[in-house]
């Protein structure tokens, strides 16, 4: 099939996917949305996402067959951009958060993976409004975050995934951005910008050395050295 020789997903690919589940009856036909828990083995997943109004709207999507392109539209990289200059912007609040507003990244499934009382968390490509809400409810908040081993950033680190207010409702040091930026950009060097500037001691994760190489410029790890870190 093609899904397992491509890297690319998205509504074409899910629907191909569906079928090979039917085809070889392993699926359960469980919709997963949030408040969902999930317990086997001493494992835990408290799902945080997609909402029944997310997966409705994914439906009308599905069936409508608009033929607007089934990924994630790519943009320009801003690489060549000073990360203490982006910091500084964070910090004053001179940016103005637009959040991601797909259909398919809204309806993406999220969740807390916690083992041995250790929590880690996956928002896959999912918008921040909906998560922060689904944090408040188990009772998270600015003054009572989530603790977490690790952070896998929303949408491979899209500036429209992750705002200030999610980052301020977790407490973790280490930040996980799991992308080739092969095809569309990511991750943007703004919103690791706007990780520091809510936790200066964050330390980024990165699945390509080549991706942490071509974000960070020599005076950009300089900073590093002084406050922050990069694996």
């Amino acid at each position: 099939m093609n899904i397992f020789k491509d890297s690319n997903t998205g509504v074409h690919e899910a629907i191909e996917f569906e079928k090979y589940l039917i085809d070889k009856k392993i699926w359960e036909r469980t919709i997963v949305t949030q408040n969902t828990i999930l317990e086997e083995d001493g494992i835990k997943i408290q799902v945080l996402s997609p909402s029944e109004a997310q997966l409705k709207k994914l439906l009308r999507e599905y069936k409508a067959k608009t033929g607007d392109d089934a990924y994630t539209s790519g943009h320009v990289k801003d690489w060549s951009e000073d990360l203490e200059s982006f910091i500084q912007e964070e910090k004053k609040g001179d940016f103005s958060f637009k959040q991601d507003s797909s259909v398919k990244n809204g309806s993406s499934i999220t969740f807390i993976l916690t083992i041995q009382e250790k929590n880690f968390l996956f928002l896959a490509d999912s918008p921040p409004k909906e998560i922060v809400k689904s944090l408040k409810k188990l009772g998270y908040s600015e003054e009572i975050p989530l603790k977490v081993e690790l952070f896998k950033v929303s949408h491979h680190g899209s500036k429209g995934n992750t705002h200030k207010g999610l980052l301020q409702i977790i407490k973790t040091d280490n930040y996980v951005i799991s992308t080739d930026s092969s095809s569309y950009g990511h991750p943007d060097k703004r919103v690791l910008a706007r990780i520091i500037s809510v936790n200066p001691r964050a330390t980024f994760h990165f699945n390509y050395k080549h991706v942490r190489d071509g974000v960070f410029s020599k005076k950009d790890f300089s900073y590093f050295m002084t406050f922050g870190h990069s694996d």
